[in-house]
């Protein structure tokens, strides 16, 4: 959802007829109802990054109404979780992360094995004896092993550890951190989009396993970016050759 509704909006929305404007603003208002139900922490605060980001990037334009847009939208946002069940519901699930603890330990063994192996990593996670979707899952007397987790399997960053090392590991987070700073300045909807995909991979990596479709779906936002270089650059070159030809004086 994080990484296909900005390029919904730019497709349907900036570019769209009347008609996918219609659709495209039906479906990210329904898409407040998916966000809120998953409990999904990671999402929430992926979202609010992505709000972070736009202010920024919109004041620093000096995109006022855009800015506005944002903000108007905060309110609505924050006058419906104030007033609705939300609250409790958001509320509560802040305060009880069960699955902090957890979480944590295996980041720090996830990091432990990349130092084990900083230059190749391991190849994949550590093998698993027994599921956690099964009630048997537990340690026995004929599988003393069994009743383990997956270590690496809660984010992408953990998981480049184990399979990877720190070196490659590395060489990820600087492929998207190349991708950010070669196209911060690329004023399109397009540059947008795609910036905002490529700053959710630098957070939902510590939450997120990016294995299939988000790394798919991030590359090709990668690959717009860079096949939307060429556009911008060369309307920017022409703006600035415009404002620079001397004004011709009439007799």
């Amino acid at each position: 959802l994080a990484i296909l509704l900005p390029w919904l909006v730019v497709g349907w929305w900036i570019y769209g007829n009347r008609r996918q404007r219609r659709i495209c603003g039906i479906v990210c208002v329904l898409a407040v109802i998916p966000v809120a139900y998953s409990l999904d922490r990671g999402l929430w605060l992926g979202l609010g990054i992505f709000v972070v980001f736009l202010a920024g990037r919109f004041a620093a334009r000096g995109k006022m109404l855009m800015l506005g847009a944002i903000a108007g939208t905060l309110i609505v946002v924050t006058v419906v979780v104030l007033f609705t069940p939300l609250q409790t519901l958001i509320t509560d699930r802040l305060n009880h992360g069960a699955s902090n603890n957890g979480r944590t330990n295996k980041s720090l063994i996830a990091w432990d094995d990349g130092v084990a192996s900083p230059l190749i990593g391991w190849g994949d996670t550590r093998r698993q004896l027994g599921s956690g979707e099964s009630i048997t899952v537990g340690r026995s007397a004929t599988c003393a092993t069994c009743g383990g987790t997956s270590i690496g399997g809660n984010g992408q960053l953990q998981l480049l550890l184990i399979s990877s090392g720190i070196v490659g590991a590395g060489l990820y987070i600087s492929f998207l951190a190349y991708g950010f700073w070669r196209y911060r300045r690329d004023p399109t909807p397009y540059g947008t989009a795609g910036m905002l995909v490529l700053l959710s991979g630098f957070w939902f990596m510590f939450v997120y396993n990016a294995v299939g479709p988000p790394l798919t779906f991030t590359l090709l936002s990668y690959a717009l970016l860079w096949r939307n270089e060429p556009v911008w650059r060369e309307a920017s070159r022409r703006r600035l050759s415009s404002e620079s030809e001397p004004e011709l004086v009439g007799t």
